[in-house]
């Protein structure tokens, strides 16, 4: 499901690594060190920059939660930093180590980390309706994301922080 989320709003988009998600290339790309880095801090840079620029339901996916196989996260944007914070515990290892990918259904953005510290951010294509910055007319209340029982949206409602099937690799869901 979260690739059929990915390639809606990046048509031609086929995995969530850097190289299957198209319009990324070598000179849009951001310096963002990850590595040699306090993971704190990579975590805190990581969400600055995602703070302005998604909201609504988020669909993220890191290299982590597919070698443990407890991803993809739905996130709704008012617990990103919740998200955040009880990651590393969930998962063994902090939120942004390698490639890490953030596709935001209401404003049609896809922020994405590449691990050899790189970041970019694409604008696609509103796929449901929801928020779309700069076009007022595709805004309604209706556009809202649902909200789960949960914070984090997966197979258990009632989990603090659920997940989707597991996928044994990133372009694999």
């Amino acid at each position: 499901m979260a690739t059929a989320v990915l390639s809606r709003v990046i048509p031609g988009s086929t995995g969530f690594t850097p190289d299957q998600i198209p319009g990324l290339s070598v000179n849009r790309w951001r310096n963002f060190p990850i590595d040699d880095r306090d993971p704190d801090e990579v975590t805190t840079a990581f969400l600055e920059y995602c703070r302005p620029r998604v909201t609504g339901l988020l669909i993220i996916v890191t290299e982590g939660s597919f070698s443990t196989g407890a991803g993809p996260f739905f996130v709704a944007d008012e617990y990103l930093d919740e998200f955040a914070a009880t990651y590393p515990d969930l998962i063994g290892e902090p939120l942004v180590a390698g490639d890490t990918v953030v596709v935001s259904t209401a404003t049609g953005r896809v922020i994405v980390v590449q691990h050899d510290g790189w970041i970019d951010m694409l604008r696609g294509i509103v796929p449901f309706g929801g928020v779309h910055p700069g076009n007022p007319q595709r805004n309604s209340p209706s556009a809202a994301p649902p909200r789960a029982a949960s914070h984090v949206a997966g197979l258990g409602a009632q989990q603090e922080i659920g997940h989707a099937p597991r996928a044994s690799r990133l372009d694999g869901l």
